[in-house]
């Protein structure tokens, strides 16, 4: 036989070895061996060659456990090749296997020794196997010593490995100094005993001995009571068992001892801790686990007490007592947290204290100090912390983003270690790729993380990839069945139809819809939600929805079959969604708001939810109100659910007879978008620059901008600030805008935002004034309170009837009310710097001059009436007998501006000699350059188009009238909601079903084309920024909430009958298999096979290049009609009008 035909020996080998098919691969490895053999005879074959070929005969016989065989093959392989790692490590297998620990030990140390060179993995596993064959040594020898002697020699031998092992982050389990010190002689110690080295005292002394300057509060982490352990001496807990049971009778006076069961617990304000000044070995002793449990197993006595091993400089210890560190928000609120903790505590478990104290949640924050951020998974040790700096927690910004610093380049995926020690089936098969097979470039199956390390890979088929061992835990269960049938392909991922069980269709799409969101599904296919089921919530079912759905979700999406058919979780929902019952039809939206909720109460954190009563705003900032909005919500909501899905906007209803603003801040699932309404004309709009308030700046105001904004019948002066607020180049607020119309060079009217544009003639022009708020509560919040004056300007004329006139523009001029009435008349001549710019040199020389008389300036500033021809203060006013035109304010009298005027107040710029200041013409110019803002009253509603209606004022109607608790009565008010906290899932639902004004149709749907971005969906413009800083305001530009399509719920038909079908995005490189193309007679393969073939290939190399959350550009989308599924080739298609429900995400939610 020649050297090629062992090789095909081996070949062949290796494929029956991966079908489990050992003894076929034993006999083939062992033919090989004899053909080797020969070969080796006639020198063309090397003893390493056949030192392999005995290695994997070994594991073969490994795996039928026949290690007598295994061994024997294993010391002929070290002996052709000393070199073989496999050889040594099957060999340690094979002795343990056989029992005999001492010769495994060797093998395994022989591996790790210095001199022999291995592979990290190699070492990795040798290192593994070595511990647990050291714990299997350590049993045998317990179990075989009987006198005191031999169990001294064990337990110093066990004692002795451990200090040559033990590393910082080890857990030490601490024995009282005298008592080792008896084992160690030969002499017998007694029961354990820990008496001596703790304690009862009070959690204040504690934290107060820990914390000695804290005023503050304190909090314990999560994750000390694992790490510092003290158990109650044993003495102590029959004391107090016996103590409390002298205190009940048995019904037949017999004092009952036996029915409480012993237990260590204690009060809330006692517990047992370590004494103070113990030093090691002094007091006591640190040894293993392994060795106290067979210490406890010997003797008996006390319960555990362990501490984590930590290092100083280069020497080990043990940390007796925890620390301390200080946890705050990153804006101050709240005030420091002291948490007692460990150095070996995680990030997260502190983070998560920080958050509960705050009632935050942890998807909402991140962890900083100074400029790093830390990573939550890592201990406070590895994290090199510096503990005199506190750990700042940052919240995200409403929108999503993070605030201050840039973005940290964070992986989706963090790497997992593949040391698993899982026991069985699953561990053989959990094994690592190399870099070289391609394990690299693969997705997970389950998740579809990758990692940037190789991938795991099932050890049996080698076709299934892994991140981790979480993923194929969950997988394994749907995966062992084309496993073990070579001819089944792994699906990972597919896209699978769904059957109609009769009117499921809208069930179909909306299942579709939620299995594209990839954190969502991830969260039940990993079956991390199990760790979340909250079965005492009255609002839930029990956890037994949440169980449906991921039984449905897991045997859905790892279907073997191209259709799947949920038959039990459609029973399953009409049993516990009983408003969906069985074949009858029903709306895709519903179904989605009611399983998510129903979800989220099955998995919600919140046991006991807390009674909440809302405080009243009291004028408080929208940002201050709508985090206490936001922690009351979650003080009832926590969990996945609410971490993807829910967002929150304002509400805010306006009094149209009082201008009470009511504001309010709701969670949402979803938002529902109103479809606008066609053009109906364009208003024409002025719009007049800010007058700042630092009258001490020497430039010129800028001329006001004329506008057109479309508007529709249902607009108003609220929609219509809206509007110019989110022109670009204006960069002004809607809520600090004032509108006006002018009649004669005065002010006609003063509109609310509830007033319909539709009542005001085409022919009106409106004045709009930029001003810091255009409210009079928002004003009186402000500090210092800012009054805001109408100003018109007058002058006398030579007509006796007329001594006045109104000549040029009036404007709009807020002012603080605390100031002399000397800073109004330099703010009014700063606000005529562009008509009147001989103003400007007159302001510079006033710099110089504090005082000045009323004389020095060119007009006189009067409180008149809205007419501007009388008298402002009515019954108030001195020379009312005489006929008084306006009551002047003085400019040198000291005082404050309060003290002559109101707010709201209107007041004249009386002027001698006009013609000498004021340029008219200039007054009435405007800006040449016109911005227009136009939409053709053909052309198709954009989804922006849609938040802006959404976004716009809508006046309540009779039927929905809204009592005002400042007016006491009820009103038609106007309601306004804009987003505030945008969720990292965002589903938006197009409202076309609405009721009809006739009564005979009822309901009618709306089937208006409504375009939507596939990327890049920006919904900064739609935020509310009233109260926001500029600083946060740019920091939120930088990085915009950006949103890409998912996925897309379709609605054909319409109100009492039709069909749901839904659009999909698919992740990169999961895709459905193809289908076979059908020949035929009159099918060329040019036209039928050729193309389509080539954009398929390089679809799928493009693919290969995405993320692993199915976020690329080069996803390819699928049109899912129940069992039907269809690429999509031309995405223009999915513009349509039977668009009804969109899924967006959020690019980078954890970025």
């Amino acid at each position: 036989m020649t050297s090629q035909s062992w090789t095909e020996l081996k070949k062949t080998a290796n494929k029956y070895f991966r079908a489990r098919q050992f003894d076929q691969a034993c006999l083939l490895y062992g033919q090989a061996i004899d053909s080797l053999t020969l070969d080796s005879s006639k020198g063309t074959a090397s003893p390493t060659q056949k030192g392999v070929l005995y290695s994997n005969r070994a594991q073969a016989y490994i795996m039928q456990k026949k290690f007598g065989d295994a061994l024997d093959d294993c010391k002929e392989c070290v002996r052709l090749d000393p070199g073989n790692e496999k050889g040594w490590l099957r060999g340690g297998t094979a002795f343990s296997g056989l029992e005999m620990w001492e010769e495994a030990k060797k093998w395994f140390e022989h591996v790790l020794s210095k001199d022999f060179k291995a592979s990290q993995r190699c070492v990795s596993q040798a290192e593994g196997r070595l511990r647990v064959v050291r714990s299997k040594f350590h049993i045998f020898a317990a179990k075989n010593a009987s006198t005191i002697k031999e169990r001294s020699s064990v337990a110093i031998s066990i004692q002795t490995e451990w200090d040559k092992s033990r590393k910082p982050g080890d857990l030490a389990y601490l024995l009282n100094a005298k008592w080792w010190k008896k084992l160690t002689k030969g002499v017998n110690p007694g029961p354990l005993d820990c008496d001596s080295l703790v304690y009862k005292s009070s959690t204040i002394d504690i934290f107060k001995r820990i914390l000695p300057d804290c005023k503050g509060s304190f909090a314990v982490s999560e994750d000390l009571n694992t790490l510092h352990k003290t158990s109650i001496p044993i003495k102590h807990t029959l004391f107090t068992a016996l103590k409390n049971s002298d205190k009940k009778d048995t019904s037949d006076g017999k004092k009952d001892i036996t029915e409480k069961p012993l237990s260590p617990s204690v009060t809330e304000t006692e517990i047992w801790t370590l004494k103070q000044g113990l030093e090691s070995p002094r007091d006591f002793v640190c040894v293993s686990k392994a060795l106290w449990r067979i210490l406890h197993n010997w003797f008996a006595g006390d319960l555990p007490i362990w501490r984590p091993v930590i290092s100083t400089g280069s020497k080990l210890m043990v940390e007796t007592h925890p620390i301390a560190v200080t946890g705050a928000l990153a804006s101050g609120e709240g005030g420091p947290l002291q948490v007692i903790c460990s150095k070996f505590s995680s990030v997260g478990c502190v983070k998560a204290v920080v958050c509960k104290h705050h009632v935050l949640t942890n998807s909402q924050t991140r962890v900083l100090q100074g400029e790093r951020v830390l990573d939550d998974t890592m201990t406070l040790h590895a994290s090199k912390i510096d503990h005199a700096l506190p750990l700042v927690l940052q919240l995200r910004l409403p929108s999503g983003a993070w605030p201050g610093l840039d973005r940290t380049p964070l992986d989706d995926i963090k790497p997992v270690s593949t040391s698993s020690t899982n026991s069985g089936k699953l561990s053989r098969n959990s094994v690592e790729r190399k870099n070289g097979d391609g394990g690299v470039n693969c997705s997970c199956f389950v998740c579809g993380g990758r990692r940037k390390k190789a991938m795991m890979r099932c050890g049996s088929c080698r076709k299934a990839y892994y991140c981790s061992a979480v993923c194929q835990r969950a997988h394994w269960p749907y995966h062992k069945t084309s496993c073990k049938n070579p001819a089944l392909p792994a699906r990972p991922w597919a896209l699978v139809g769904l059957r109609n069980l009769g009117n499921t269709c809208y069930m179909n799409s909306a299942l579709q819809c939620l299995r594209a969101v990839p954190e969502l599904t991830n969260a039940f296919l990993t079956n991390r939600y199990k760790a979340q089921i909250n079965k005492t919530n009255p609002l839930g079912k029990g956890g037994a929805l949440a169980l449906t759905y991921g039984e449905m979700m897991k045997s859905f999406v790892f279907s073997q079959n191209k259709v799947y058919a949920p038959r039990k979780f459609h029973i399953a929902l009409s049993t516990l969604l009983s408003s969906f019952t069985r074949l009858r039809q029903h709306d895709a939206n519903d179904l989605v708001s009611q399983l998510l909720d129903g979800l989220h109460e099955d998995l919600n954190l919140v046991i006991d939810k807390p009674y909440i009563s809302l405080k009243d705003d009291d004028g408080r900032p929208d940002g201050e109100i709508a985090m206490e909005h936001w922690r009351n919500h979650l003080r009832r909501n926590q969990g996945i659910l609410v971490d993807l899905f829910h967002g929150q906007y304002k509400s805010e209803l306006i009094c149209p007879d009082c201008d009470y603003h009511a504001r309010k801040f709701d969670p949402f699932w979803s938002v529902t978008l109103p479809i606008p309404q066609r053009t109906l004309r364009e208003v024409e709009v002025n719009v007049y620059p800010m007058v700042p308030l630092d009258f001490k700046s020497s430039r010129k105001q800028k001329k006001p901008i004329r506008v057109k904004i479309p508007v529709t019948a249902r607009s108003t002066i609220g929609g219509l600030k809206d509007e110019i607020a989110r022109i670009p180049d204006l960069s002004c607020a809607s809520q600090g805008l004032v509108a006006t119309l002018h009649r004669g060079r005065r002010f006609y009217k003063v509109f609310g935002d509830a007033k319909p544009i539709s009542l005001i003639n085409k022919s009106e022009v409106i004045h709009m004034y930029m001003t810091k708020c255009s409210s009079k509560d928002g004003r009186a919040s402000l500090s210092p309170k800012i009054f805001q004056g109408r100003f018109l300007m007058r002058r006398t004329t030579q007509d006796l009837t007329n001594p006045t006139e109104l000549f040029a523009v009036p404007f709009v001029l807020d002012f603080p009310s605390n100031a002399s009435p000397n800073t109004l008349y330099h703010l009014a001549s700063h606000a005529l710097s562009r008509s009147a710019p001989s103003l400007l040199k007159l302001l510079e020389a006033r710099q110089s001059k504090p005082d000045a008389s009323l004389q020095d300036w060119p007009f006189q500033l009067s409180i008149v009436n809205p007419t501007g021809v009388r008298c402002g203060l009515k019954d108030k006013c001195p020379n009312r007998t005489i006929g008084c035109m306006g009551c002047a304010v003085p400019a040198s009298v000291s005082g404050f501006i309060s003290d002559f005027v109101r707010d709201r107040q209107t007041i004249a710029l009386h002027w001698k000699d006009s013609t000498k200041w004021v340029n008219e013409r200039e007054a009435i110019m405007y800006d040449v350059h016109h911005r227009r803002v136009t939409t053709s009253a053909n052309s198709d509603f954009t989804l922006e188009d849609c938040f802006k209606t959404f976004c716009s004022l809508e006046t309540l109607g009779a039927s929905n009238s809204w009592y005002c608790s400042r007016c006491r009565n009820h009103v038609e008010a106007s309601k306004k909601m804009v987003l505030w906290r945008l969720p990292s899932v965002l589903v938006l639902h197009l409202n076309r079903f609405k009721v009809s004004d006739l009564s005979l149709v009822g309901h009618r749907k709306n089937s208006t084309l409504v375009r939507f971005p596939l990327h890049d969906l920006d919904l900064s413009s739609f935020m509310w920024k009233g109260d926001v800083k500029k600083k946060e305001r740019k920091e939120e530009n930088k990085s915009a909430p950006l949103y890409d399509l998912v996925a897309v719920c379709n609605h054909f038909g319409g109100v009492n009958f039709g069909h749901y079908t839904s659009f999909v995005k698919a992740r990169p490189g999961l895709v459905p298999e193809p289908k076979k193309a059908k020949t035929g007679p009159s099918q060329t393969a040019e036209n039928s096979n050729s193309k389509p073939a080539e954009k398929k290939e390089k679809k799928g190399v493009d693919a290969d290049k995405g993320s692993g959350q199915g976020c690329s550009d080069t996803c390819e989308w699928y049109h899912v009609d129940d069992e039907s599924i269809t690429p999509v080739e031309d995405l223009e298609s999915m513009q349509s009008s039977s668009a009804y429900m969109l899924f967006y995400q959020r690019r980078n939610p954890g970025h």
